[in-house]
């Protein structure tokens, strides 16, 4: 094929690509602020004023040439339902379309996120403890070694629970499951297929085991790298279901937000982005100091070096029995930004500063969609 031929291929497919990547954001728009328009009944509409300053807060920071669209319904939201008029709050569609891809390219973020390799991809901090992995049908020991069937099995015999979970493509506790001795890695190798890890459980901090003593209450904290240094944006504790195991599983969960001197908040939110003072448990946590913080944040910030090539990770970390952070998963591909109802702004006090950043780094014109996606 002729150079003038590739030529004329490649502008036909990057001409699909856009259009269709235009077609999909336009779609995508619509459905997203058709289901946040179902949560504004009763919320009172945003003033002239408060309209005004988010447009020029966005604008300024992350629009060109005519700024940016940005939907009001998510500020109205916020707003109503908070009482805080931040213009810095980060409406979902707008993340996932100028922010995210800016960040994270997705592309890169499926394999390094596999979680049978968490301990090589992030050695320098403590992380959850695999005793075997199964990557692509192959069985790994704990150091990484390739071993038999018969072997793997032998492994899991000596402890009494273990905690099985998939490796890959998990979302929302997804097949996470704590089994109790004997185990019949048949079972479970023909349930779970491909792509799963077998982990020792955690013992956690009896602060953070009050909140619902079924499951590991673990602290989502996301960090973003700015100025050649990671920072967090933001962190809650995930508060499991009563009787489920994955604190992200089940109907009756819920999140408490934590602030940036360490305290979780006075409330907290459930599924249906209610706001509630109490729990199930019962256990008052309004403004109390969250254990082990100062680690967290440490320990967060320090495995986040070992992923530089992304600019945005959400970890998953549990406070173990003597207050220190232990990493869990570290989540590159779609580092959720639906939780600003506890948080508040996404970015909080960095949020013009990252805004700035994506405008002048925007990976969709340097390598396109095609690439990008």
């Amino acid at each position: 094929m002729s150079t003038k031929e590739n030529s004329l291929r490649d502008n036909i497919k990057s001409g699909f690509v856009d259009g269709y990547f235009k077609l999909s954001k336009k779609m995508d728009w619509a459905m997203s602020i058709r289901g946040i328009k179902r949560q504004l009944k009763g919320l009172p509409e945003l003033t002239e004023k408060q309209k005004r300053e988010i447009r020029d807060y966005w604008s300024e920071h992350l629009g060109e040439k005519g700024g940016v669209d940005i939907p009001l319904e998510w500020h109205r939201f916020f707003y109503g339902k908070l009482g805080i008029e931040a213009p810095g709050f980060v409406p979902p569609p707008v993340y996932e379309y100028y922010i995210r891809p800016n960040l994270n390219p997705p592309n890169f973020a499926i394999a390094i996120q596999n979680k049978g390799y968490l301990e090589r991809l992030i050695p320098d901090v403590p992380t959850v403890r695999s005793v075997v992995r199964n990557t692509n049908g192959r069985f790994l020991n704990e150091n990484f070694e390739l071993i038999p069937f018969k072997e793997a099995r032998r492994i899991i015999s000596q402890y009494e629970k273990l905690v099985v979970k998939p490796s890959l493509f998990s979302n929302h506790g997804d097949s996470v499951r704590l089994l109790t001795a004997p185990f019949d890695l048949h079972k479970i190798d023909h349930e779970y297929r491909n792509n799963y890890v077998l982990q020792i459980p955690l013992k956690q901090h009896e602060e953070m085991a009050a909140l619902n003593p079924s499951s590991t209450n673990a602290v989502r904290v996301v960090t973003f790298l700015l100025d050649d240094k990671p920072h967090v944006a933001c962190a809650y504790i995930r508060v499991g279901a009563k009787g489920e195991f994955a604190d992200n599983a089940g109907n009756d969960r819920f999140l408490i937000g934590i602030r940036e001197n360490g305290k979780m908040a006075d409330y907290a939110i459930d599924r249906q982005d209610r706001i509630h003072k109490s729990i199930p448990s019962g256990v008052d946590f309004a403004g109390k100091d969250m254990p082990g913080y100062e680690d967290m944040v440490r320990c967060a910030e320090k495995a986040h070096e070992n992923l530089s090539f992304f600019g945005l990770v959400a970890f998953d970390i549990c406070i173990n029995e003597e207050g220190k952070a232990v990493i869990i998963e570290a989540n590159l591909k779609q580092p959720a930004i639906n939780k600003q109802l506890c948080t508040g702004p996404y970015f909080g006090k960095y949020t013009a500063e990252v805004l700035e950043y994506c405008k002048t780094h925007n990976a969709t014109k340097e390598v396109g969609w095609p690439r990008m996606w």
